[in-house]
Protein backbone atom coordinates (compact mmCIF):
# COMPACT_ATOMS: atom_id res chain seq x y z
CA UNK A 1 0.00 0.00 0.00
CA UNK A 2 1.82 2.84 -1.37
CA UNK A 3 1.19 6.72 -0.31
CA UNK A 4 1.31 9.26 -3.29
CA UNK A 5 3.58 12.82 -3.01
CA UNK A 6 0.64 14.84 -2.10
CA UNK A 7 -0.74 12.27 0.79
CA UNK A 8 2.28 12.56 2.20
CA UNK A 9 2.86 16.24 1.99
CA UNK A 10 -0.72 16.41 3.50
CA UNK A 11 0.24 13.79 6.52
CA UNK A 12 3.36 16.28 6.94
CA UNK A 13 1.88 19.53 7.53
CA UNK A 14 -1.06 17.96 9.91
CA UNK A 15 1.52 16.74 11.91
CA UNK A 16 3.59 20.11 11.96
CA UNK A 17 0.20 22.22 12.86
CA UNK A 18 -0.52 19.70 15.99
CA UNK A 19 3.54 20.05 17.23
CA UNK A 20 2.91 24.07 16.51
CA UNK A 21 0.16 24.19 18.55
CA UNK A 22 1.65 21.69 21.49
CA UNK A 23 4.94 23.69 21.70
CA UNK A 24 2.46 27.08 21.77
CA UNK A 25 0.45 25.36 25.00
CA UNK A 26 3.96 24.14 26.30
CA UNK A 27 5.10 27.70 26.16
CA UNK A 28 2.10 29.16 27.88
CA UNK A 29 1.73 26.78 30.52
CA UNK A 30 5.89 27.65 31.24
CA UNK A 31 5.17 31.59 31.23
CA UNK A 32 1.97 31.01 33.83
CA UNK A 33 4.09 29.20 36.49
CA UNK A 34 6.65 31.97 36.06
CA UNK A 35 4.39 34.49 37.14
CA UNK A 36 4.16 35.63 40.61
CA UNK A 37 1.12 34.18 42.58
CA UNK A 38 -0.71 37.18 43.69
CA UNK A 39 -2.25 36.52 47.80
CA UNK A 40 -4.33 39.10 48.51
CA UNK A 41 -4.58 40.12 52.40
CA UNK A 42 -8.30 38.48 53.10
CA UNK A 43 -6.92 35.28 51.52
CA UNK A 44 -3.35 35.15 53.17
CA UNK A 45 -2.13 33.13 57.01
CA UNK A 46 -1.40 35.77 58.08
CA UNK A 47 -4.25 38.35 58.21
CA UNK A 48 -6.43 38.68 60.76
CA UNK A 49 -10.43 39.96 60.01
CA UNK A 50 -10.87 42.70 62.80
CA UNK A 51 -7.87 41.63 64.52
CA UNK A 52 -6.86 43.78 67.38
CA UNK A 53 -10.38 45.32 67.73
CA UNK A 54 -9.67 47.16 63.73
CA UNK A 55 -12.42 47.24 61.89
CA UNK A 56 -13.12 44.88 58.98
CA UNK A 57 -11.39 47.89 56.66
CA UNK A 58 -8.44 48.05 58.77
CA UNK A 59 -7.58 44.30 60.03
CA UNK A 60 -4.22 43.18 61.23
CA UNK A 61 -1.06 41.31 59.29
CA UNK A 62 0.08 39.17 61.77
CA UNK A 63 3.71 38.76 59.37
CA UNK A 64 6.84 40.63 60.42
CA UNK A 65 7.48 41.85 57.15
CA UNK A 66 3.89 42.39 55.85
CA UNK A 67 2.19 45.27 55.68
CA UNK A 68 2.45 47.93 59.05
CA UNK A 69 0.03 46.32 61.30
CA UNK A 70 -3.22 47.63 59.25
CA UNK A 71 -4.15 45.75 56.01
CA UNK A 72 -7.25 46.51 54.10
CA UNK A 73 -8.94 42.94 52.91
CA UNK A 74 -7.44 43.81 49.46
CA UNK A 75 -4.19 44.84 49.94
CA UNK A 76 -1.43 42.87 49.40
CA UNK A 77 2.26 42.67 49.57
CA UNK A 78 5.15 40.04 48.61
CA UNK A 79 5.14 38.06 51.55
CA UNK A 80 1.39 37.27 51.24
CA UNK A 81 1.23 33.11 51.90
CA UNK A 82 -1.92 31.29 51.03
CA UNK A 83 -3.92 30.20 54.12
CA UNK A 84 -4.12 26.37 53.75
CA UNK A 85 -7.65 24.62 51.93
CA UNK A 86 -7.57 27.94 49.69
Amino acid sequence: MGMTREQAIKIIERVDICANAAETARDMAIAALKEPVLVRCKDCKHWTKDGNGYSDDESYCGNPNGLDNYAHPDDFCSYGERREGE
